[in-house]
């Protein structure tokens, strides 16, 4: 199925809006299902597994919450925007990349309780058997 100019064009606004962090992405009622919420309306993106192949899908809902149009896409195969829409929500949602620059920042200052010390570092000396 394709896309109509309208909705590649809503998918497009909504990539850009995400990556520089302008819009309020919620996690829906699945772990796989993130909705923002707007004047107009509100757009849904969820990913879900069947026939051993992974999905996406768009919604849309009016200001009712009654759903006024969808479409659904196998990953790689139809639309690459909306799987990227979806990934992207996912790492700003979930705060990926703030998560991955802490860890390194934490382990190489030394900060961490789980960094080993010199005198804890192990040695083959110290093997248990």
């Amino acid at each position: 199925m394709n896309l109509s100019k309208e909705y590649k064009s809503l998918i497009e606004t909504l990539i850009n809006y995400t990556e520089n962090n302008q819009l309020k992405w919620n996690e829906g009622d699945s772990n796989d299902q993130f909705y923002v919420h707007l004047k107009a309306g509100t757009a849904m993106v969820d990913k879900y597994t069947g026939d051993s192949k992974i999905y996406y899908g768009f919604k849309l809902l009016n200001t009712t919450g009654k759903e006024i149009g969808s479409y659904e896409f196998y990953e790689n195969v139809s639309n690459t925007s909306l799987q990227e829409l979806y990934n992207l929500i996912e790492k700003k949602y979930f705060k990926v990349e703030e998560i991955i620059d802490s860890m390194i920042k934490e382990i190489t200052s030394g900060s961490s309780g789980e960094i080993k010390k010199e005198e804890e570092k192990d040695t083959e000396d110290d093997l248990p058997f």
